[in-house]
């Protein structure tokens, strides 16, 4: 029998998006931590501005040596446009590489990533139709939890699970949305979504061995 080429069968691995092809799929790719955090939100492709500020457990292995002397009581940007997960967030939006800005800032913290996406809306919305089409898109994605209009989710929110939490703010003019999404890095950023993404092409629960 003709082997299938091993990249014609992968499928990117953000399981709140590509659900289907997942099921039963013979390869995966895993979406990286911020690459999860920055796609997560994204419903239509909107040119946006997005800050990521995350923990260091893994950041540490790709920025460079970096001592406690480094990071304890700092905050510091990295990798501003040149950061590696830039490539999977245009390629899975759709968005156009000069419509988005992409900054990633180092916390202090052991694990956890907050994005913050600046989105300039074509037509004027109001905070109960962007949520309901963010319910309306997730409602059959147990791991991703919708905060309603106004809230927005904090790191603490989503420290040790496999969850990543979306919320949102809206201007007065129904024109300037703000996205806030957060997930730990060491789970729905890394293991947690592998093995998410392992059991639907298993067809197994989702959540399983997760909660």
């Amino acid at each position: 029998d003709t082997v299938p080429d091993p990249i014609m069968i992968e499928v990117f691995g953000l399981s709140g998006h590509f659900l289907e092809t997942l099921r039963g799929g013979g390869a995966e790719s895993g979406a990286g931590g911020d690459a999860s955090a920055g796609t997560v939100t994204e419903i239509r492709g909107f040119p946006a501005a997005r800050g990521v500020a995350e923990g260091i457990a893994r950041v540490i292995t790709t920025v460079g040596d970096l001592h406690f002397v480094e990071l304890d009581e700092n905050f510091k940007a990295y990798n501003l446009f040149s950061h590696r997960h830039t490539p999977e967030i245009l390629d899975h939006t759709g968005i156009a590489e000069g419509s988005l800005v992409f900054a990633t800032h180092l916390l202090p913290l052991a694990r956890g990533i907050l994005s913050t996406i600046y989105v300039t809306l074509k037509q004027e919305q109001r905070p109960g139709d962007i949520e309901a089409l963010y319910r309306k898109f997730y409602a059959d994605r147990k791991m991703v939890r919708i905060w309603a209009a106004g809230k927005l989710p904090e790191l603490q929110h989503v420290a040790h699970t496999n969850f990543a939490d979306i919320g949102f703010a809206l201007d007065k003019s129904g024109r300037s949305l703000i996205v806030v999404s957060c997930l730990d890095n060491l789970g729905k950023g890394a293991a947690g979504q592998a093995v998410q993404n392992f059991n639907h092409m298993l067809g197994i629960e989702e959540h399983t061995a997760l909660q």
